[in-house]
């Protein structure tokens, strides 16, 4: 009887010894997991802090360009009325038929002129509007993964 308790008992010591050095793998995984996920967790931190400032970069264009198509507007604005004065003074002083004609087509130029950069720049602010829209949707879309 002797020899099968030792035979069991050097059995149950292999197995232990077996189950010992599982443990000490599975013990190094978990380490190198937690490892892991502190690497990933900082570089979540880093992404979302640097999301957060061109997020918030957009945020300040955004109130620029604003600012801007309020100005272009009020320019607009203000070259309409300057034609429709140049217009007032050109149909109030009386003129000869050849300096009336050269003078509304001066008019009509400096009218189209004004017209043009005033067109021109409410392009160029709708057009950065809607880029800015894009990447501020864009931003926005990446931070929700997050």
């Amino acid at each position: 009887m002797r020899p099968e308790v030792d035979t069991i008992k050097h059995e149950n010591q292999e197995k232990e010894k077996k189950y010992l050095e599982s443990i000490e793998i599975i013990k190094g995984k978990y380490d190198e997991l937690q490892k892991t996920i502190k690497l990933e967790e900082e570089t979540l931190r880093e992404n979302i802090f640097q999301y957060n400032e061109q997020f918030n970069n957009m945020k300040v264009e955004i109130t620029m360009l604003i600012f801007q198509l309020e100005y272009e507007k009020q320019n607009g604005e203000r070259l309409e009325t300057e034609v429709k004065s140049y217009c007032a003074q050109f149909t109030a002083v009386p003129f000869h038929l050849h300096e009336s004609r050269t003078s509304n087509g001066y008019q009509e130029l400096t009218f189209q002129r004004a017209r043009d950069e005033y067109l021109h720049s409410h392009t160029q602010i709708n057009f950065d509007l809607s880029h800015l829209k894009i990447n501020y949707d864009e931003v926005s879309q990446e931070l929700t993964k997050y």
